[in-house]
């Protein structure tokens, strides 16, 4: 199943599905530089080069196939993770039932046409740049979320709360309430999306004991 990402810091969009595995098997290491993944880039040249000239060159041919499948096979997660880290964002992307466009929504919010900023979906009026925007025809009260995840972060002291909220909106997640133990960042509109998240702030700023809460919207 196909999942999409958002850069928040510029709104490009991308997908992450099926011909990515393809993509390695045609392409090679050359497929995980363009994906911008250096590391397992000049791993697989090590590990493929390096099998090779210990033994004469005849290595190659059972190394590629091995790094191929290996790569292959786990792609996907990869790329996933390596957006996650980025601070990215999951959304959603559907056909505006009113215009037939593509549009991403995150959350009930989507992105305005005119600045990029994102606004709710069913908005009017950019509250930002003041742009008069179609509203979303394909949510509305049957087809929101009833129900929104948050991850909570705990700390023990003011300090400890002031850097770990740093932090997080560092990495572009938004932190709309705490309390006296927790910061919760959210909201999500499933519980992937927030288990992503969780498990992106551990990844890159080693925020551990954080877990998942469930809310309802209304």
């Amino acid at each position: 199943m196909a999942r999409t990402f958002r850069n928040p810091a510029n709104g490009h969009v991308e997908e992450v599905a099926g011909e990515a595995a393809g993509l390695v098997v045609l392409l090679g290491p050359i497929y995980l530089a363009f994906k911008g993944l250096w590391g397992h880039f000049f791993l697989w040249l090590l590990l493929v080069g390096g099998f090779s000239l210990a033994t004469g060159g005849y290595g190659i041919v059972f190394a590629l196939p091995i790094a191929t499948i290996a790569y292959a096979a786990t792609i996907n997660k990869m790329i996933v993770n390596s957006y996650l880290r980025r601070g990215w964002q999951e959304v959603n992307v559907a056909p505006d039932q009113v215009t037939g466009q593509a549009v991403v929504t995150i959350s009930g919010q989507r992105d305005c046409p005119y600045c990029a900023e994102l606004i709710k979906a069913q908005a009017k009026k950019c509250k930002h740049c003041g742009s008069e925007v179609e509203s979303l025809a394909q949510v509305d009260s049957n087809t929101v979320s009833k129900e929104q995840w948050f991850v909570t972060l705990p700390f023990a002291s003011n300090k400890e709360y002031r850097e770990i909220t740093d932090k997080v909106r560092g990495s572009g997640y938004d932190v709309p309430s705490e309390t006296s133990k927790f910061i919760r960042v959210g909201p999500y509109i499933s519980e992937a999306q927030a288990s992503n998240a969780l498990q992106a702030l551990a990844a890159d700023h080693g925020l551990q004991g954080g877990a998942l809460e469930s809310a309802s919207a209304l």
